[in-house]
């Protein structure tokens, strides 16, 4: 009994000799190996607890595996040479960057093809597609500050030379520009001035307006005017009536003058302006009756232009008799004030009437012709006077021979033109 019972103590004994002795201390508590009997279960345990927070040196590849486990994110602080293949996968027409935070997302990119297109950047919104600018057309020019051909906005910047190919006409630029010159510049560029305005000083532009004033009136410039030329003819004196005559007796009258003329070019301080023509000439009656002398035409107080001197009647007188009547010879210029005078023409004195001493040998001469009109013909023998034409002009004297009372020719009324310039 003895024996059998030592033999069993010898047996354990044995079998925990060669048994795998467990590890213990700090190696043990440090990699979880307490329950640790073999190499397989040692590295399980090394998977299931990694280290928190490893710190690697060299070239490191991202850890995978069945027994490591694929980690679920990496922080890569100072990583290179990452493949695109690695990055988010983003959706067509994108980009990545950041909107209204620090986290970068796909930010979508419309399509801005067209050469009238810009693409655009707007905070807190993304990318847009500008089709409000010419850049196909741009060409790299420098604009000062140019409104858009078209536009009724003024803007700064100048026309240096303005050509075309083509008569201008009408009221603004309608036709096309073979070369018309670029805002600021005297390079030429395509298009076509429809219309050109501005609210603000355009110069260069020449002609703009004409206003004409037959009868008095008020002148006020049209919009854009900045120089004028005004032109004033006064009107003509009217020629003289004759008495009736019998058969041994002529009669002779005289004929009337032309209005005085002024031609002014004003930079400034020209409207508004009242306009007066005058009184109006005439012709005396039949009879030994003179003539209406023209009134006085002026353009407010820069321009004022005294009107022609009328011609005398005529009294019956026996025709052996050799006469000679002479004409108004009154002469007046016109007052200016300020401007540059252009020109400033007196009244025109007519000729003489005369009778050579026999019954019916009267002539009278043609009423005095102006700068803008024509004097009334002249008579002879037995005839009324002759009226004038155009403007300014004076009416011929009547005569008599042996004939009826007759009247004389009506001068020809006043005139004052603005041509208006920019």
């Amino acid at each position: 009994m003895k024996k059998f019972g030592l033999a069993i103590v010898l047996s354990f004994l044995c079998s925990s000799a060669l048994a795998t002795p467990p590890v213990y201390g700090p190696l043990q508590a440090q990699n979880n190996l307490d329950d640790v009997d073999s190499a397989s279960t040692s590295l399980a345990n090394l998977g299931g607890a990694p280290l928190a927070s490893p710190t690697f040196t060299g070239i490191v590849t991202t850890p995978s595996g069945s027994i490591l486990n694929t980690p679920a994110s990496i922080n890569l602080s100072n990583a290179t040479n990452v493949p695109y293949s690695s990055l988010p996968a983003l959706s067509a027409n994108q980009i990545l960057g950041s909107l209204t935070s620090t986290t970068p997302s796909g930010q979508s990119v419309p399509s801005c093809s067209a050469s009238n297109n810009a693409l655009l950047w707007t905070s807190g919104t993304g990318f847009s597609c500008n089709t409000s600018i010419n850049a196909g057309t741009l060409g790299g020019t420098t604009f000062a500050s140019p409104g858009p051909i078209g536009s009724t906005t003024a803007s700064t910047g100048a026309f240096t030379t303005l050509s075309a190919s083509s008569t201008v006409s009408g009221t603004g630029f309608s036709n096309y520009l073979a070369s018309p010159p670029s805002i600021g510049g005297t390079t030429p560029a395509s298009g076509k001035f429809t219309t050109l305005t501005a609210t603000s000083t355009v110069t260069g532009i020449g002609l703009i307006g004409i206003q004409v004033f037959t009868s008095s009136g008020t002148y006020t410039e049209d919009s854009g005017t900045q120089e004028i030329i005004v032109e004033v003819q006064a009107q003509g004196g009217g020629g003289g009536g004759c008495a009736t005559s019998s058969s041994t007796q002529n009669c002779i009258s005289g004929a009337g003058n032309s209005g005085s003329y002024a031609k002014v070019f004003y930079t400034s301080s020209f409207s508004p302006e009242t306009i007066n023509i005058g009184t109006a000439g005439a012709g005396g009656s039949a009879g030994d009756n003179n003539g209406t002398g023209g009134g006085t035409a002026s353009f407010g107080s820069l321009v004022s232009c005294p009107g022609g001197g009328a011609g005398s009647g005529g009294a019956a007188f026996t025709a052996t008799t050799p006469t000679i009547l002479f004409p108004n010879r009154t002469t007046s210029s016109c007052t200016i004030s300020g401007g540059t005078t252009i020109s400033s023409i007196p009244t025109f004195v007519s000729g003489f009437s005369q009778s050579l001493g026999a019954l019916g040998t009267n002539t009278i001469p043609s009423g005095a012709n102006s700068i803008l009109g024509i004097g009334g013909v002249p008579q002879a023998g037995q005839a009324a006077g002759g009226n004038a034409s155009g403007f300014g002009a004076g009416g011929s004297g009547g005569a008599t021979s042996n004939g009826s009372a007759v009247g004389g020719g009506n001068p020809s009324g006043g005139e004052i033109v603005i041509y208006e310039y920019n």
